[in-house]
């Protein structure tokens, strides 16, 4: 059986080790496998506060920031951010409009929807790189909420 396997691709070691488990000589892994993380024990639910507080930035960001206890560090970096983040894109986005207006059938008729998509696909990329437990900063947003939350 143990070469059937190993012919169908599977490696000697893990094949040996499948035995082992089954034949009680070792103890079975355990599973899930524990999450990687640039923080210590951050559990699935945390790493889901953290994508949630990105899906309506500054709002969801600002109710996930307010009922994550303090020592939740991670979760409330990212609440922070993503409160920055609506706030940025909010203000560059009325920023562009006004600056854009005089040119709105030229140019701003075509830069404002590709605006509105490079937001949402930050967004979706933060909210990703939250639910794997990833830090990963904004540039300047990113450095500002992570001294709000330590100063917490």
């Amino acid at each position: 059986m143990k070469n059937s396997l190993i012919k169908q691709g599977y490696s000697k070691k893990d094949v040996d080790e499948a035995f082992a488990v089954a034949m009680n000589e070792i103890p079975a892994p355990s599973f899930p496998p524990k999450l990687q993380s640039n923080y210590p024990s951050i559990s699935g639910n945390d790493t889901s506060k953290a994508a949630i507080a990105y899906v309506l930035t500054w709002l969801t960001g600002l109710i996930i920031f307010l009922i994550t206890p303090k020592e939740d560090k991670f979760t409330r970096f990212h609440a922070m951010q993503a409160i920055f983040l609506g706030i940025a894109m909010t203000v560059i986005y009325i920023v562009l409009s006004v600056a854009l207006l005089p040119l709105f059938f030229f140019g701003g008729f075509f830069i404002m929807p590709l605006l509105w998509l490079l937001g949402i696909a930050v967004i979706i990329i933060m909210a990703v790189n939250a639910y794997k437990g990833n830090k990963t900063k904004i540039p300047l947003i990113g450095n500002l909420a992570e001294n709000i939350v330590e100063k917490d």
